[in-house]
């Protein structure tokens, strides 16, 4: 069933489409998209905990579950893309993020727009051509279907099956 199922919790997956726009509208070609893949980069990678929320609900089962996330998130996924708009130029990117997780997992929309104009803003002073971003970036965060409920529903099915024959 599952490492946690014996404390009352079941595997999940959260999927999130999440789309940044740097508000950046021109169709100037010398507009380097490096600056924000390594703002995707940052966001996505080595700093993803800090853009990640767990709770709310039942602040006493999943409470302390940020102090060792480790321990509660199985396996995390990120696809990314980065791209001009046709009609108005922006510069803008789109990550699909998958997290199989025994938690509570939300998105910090905040953290994720300040982490995401921080990394953005330092790969522009290296040297890649960008005007610094002054405003938070423009984001949207739509939480998608799970993909492997097959996965889930096995996990869900073996912790009948043991509960039963305990």
């Amino acid at each position: 069933g599952g490492p946690f199922c014996a404390i009352g919790r079941r595997r999940q997956q959260s999927n999130f489409f999440i789309t940044l726009n740097t508000n950046r509208r021109t169709f100037d070609e010398a507009q380097d998209p490096r600056a924000v893949q390594s703002a995707l980069n940052a966001c996505f990678g080595t700093q993803i905990y800090d853009i990640l929320t767990f709770g709310p609900a039942h602040p006493d089962t999943y409470g302390d579950d940020a102090l060792h996330p480790n321990e509660f998130i199985e396996k995390i996924e990120v696809r990314t893309g980065v791209e001009r708009g046709p009609v108005t130029g922006a510069l803008h990117c789109h990550a699909y993020l998958t997290i199989a997780h025994w938690s509570q997992i939300r998105i910090n929309k905040l953290a994720l727009q300040g982490l995401f104009k921080q990394a953005y803003n330092q790969a522009a002073s290296a040297g890649l051509g960008q005007i610094p971003m002054r405003a938070l970036p423009a984001c949207k965060i739509e939480l998608q279907a799970q993909t492997d409920s097959g996965h889930i529903v096995a996990h869900y099915l073996s912790k009948q099956v043991n509960a039963v024959t305990s």
